[in-house]
């Protein structure tokens, strides 16, 4: 087992953040993904405050980030109200298969019990490519809700 430990991010960490999630989505859409940095990192100093949206690194001995969770507060009829929804969730290729998912998603379960959501929600990518990652989810006890879908509000000038 590697010698890994949990920590809440804070603002110092927003390098670490935006190159685990760029290699996340580079991971799922098969080409790099380019992050702009700027927008990124205002967000991050913004949702740093607002007590509603956590990220939670994975580090090693040396203070390498080698995981990420983010989970952040939304809202419904259907759920009764507020409940989680865990945005980005990756581990670094080598770190995977030892336990380290499990860690990092116990703190998104155990920020959702402190915050009283009623439920935690996640898009897992599409199945059978990601046949694992689905796999992970129904063994955390999650159920499956349906897939999610989005639109891109566009800036008119």
């Amino acid at each position: 087992m590697w010698n890994m430990k949990i920590i809440k991010a804070e603002k110092k960490h927003s390098k670490d953040i935006i190159r685990l999630v760029t290699d996340l989505i580079s991971e799922l859409v098969g080409k790099r993904f380019v992050i702009d940095e700027l927008e990124a990192d205002e967000f991050l100093q913004r949702s740093n405050d607002n007590g509603k949206y956590f990220v939670f690194l994975a580090l090693d001995s040396s203070q390498n980030a080698l995981g990420i969770i983010t989970v952040g507060e939304s809202g419904a009829v259907y759920a009764g109200g507020e409940f989680g929804v865990i945005h980005e969730f990756y581990i670094a290729p080598e770190m995977r298969s030892n336990g380290l998912g499990n860690q990092l998603l116990e703190k998104a379960k155990q920020t959702a019990i402190e915050m009283g959501w009623k439920r935690l929600e996640v898009g897992a990518p599409p199945y059978p490519e990601w046949k694992r990652t689905k796999s992970f989810y129904l063994k955390e006890s999650f159920v499956e809700i349906g897939p999610r879908l989005k639109w891109i509000a566009e800036q008119i000038v």
